[in-house]
């Protein structure tokens, strides 16, 4: 068995797709945190990514004085967001208004195994041959914040096909629930390449907002039909399963 993690990036708690049965009920989308300038990264086609519980400070830390702390410094946690607008004051979330910007995720078990695939292009890729789709969106590889952080995605991860375009997918938190959008946080998609026939230069571009959803790759996520027939017969994973 395999697991896939749907991540709504709103406040409603996402569906498993046909063929999925789901194995927690809803979580908040957890991507990882950042401590003593160090980086955690949670893949966000990963079980640790659907946490039961929201906390600004999930974690703490101990010392070799046998002694631990919890929201003693200014380390940070990441968050799947939903599109609430941001304060236009750029202040910190109230506490009460944490839960409208917080994305919900679900953890679903897939008979097969579950990846994803990249067109590079407007395009919807079609899965393979003996392959069942369970949902598109859109390519995200990496995100950046603070002290240089940065939080790569796999591309064959299911958490790198992002069901809704966001322009600021994520936030943050500091300890004592400062959570809030900063300015020099990033989000870097795989792009487009409609319009390119090879190697030649990339075309410098700066998009408005309204326009950047036709420059973003789109995606599928997709797992084997053990019982689907293919024009060559069963599908290609059963025909694996078979020789083992």
């Amino acid at each position: 068995m395999a697991h896939s993690y749907l991540h709504s990036q709103d406040t409603t708690t996402p569906q498993c797709p046909q063929r999925t049965a789901k194995l927690q009920d809803s979580g908040y989308s957890f991507m990882g945190i950042q401590g003593d300038t160090y980086a955690a990264h949670q893949d966000l086609g990963s079980s640790g990514s659907c946490l039961r519980r929201f906390s600004a400070m999930p974690f703490l830390f101990c010392d070799i004085g046998n002694s631990c702390h919890y929201a003693s410094r200014n380390d940070y946690s990441y968050w799947l967001s939903t599109n609430e607008p941001m304060s236009a004051s750029m202040a910190p979330f109230e506490t009460r208004d944490i839960p409208s910007h917080l994305s919900r995720c679900v953890i679903c078990e897939s008979p097969t195994p579950v990846f994803a695939i990249h067109s590079q292009s407007q395009r919807v890729p079609a899965c393979p041959d003996g392959y069942d789709l369970l949902w598109t969106g859109y390519s995200f590889v990496f995100t950046s914040a603070d002290g240089g952080r940065g939080d790569q995605q796999s591309l064959q991860s299911p958490g790198s096909c992002l069901e809704k375009y966001h322009d600021r997918p994520y936030f943050h938190c500091k300890d004592h629930s400062h959570c809030n959008y900063y300015p020099n946080m990033m989000t870097f998609y795989l792009a487009t390449l409609d319009d390119y026939t090879g190697f030649e230069k990339p075309t410098v571009r700066t998009l408005k907002a309204g326009t950047q959803r036709q420059y973003i790759s789109r995606c599928a996520v997709c797992h084997a039909n053990l019982y689907k027939q293919t024009a060559n017969g069963p599908s290609a994973f059963f025909a694996q399963v078979k020789k083992l």
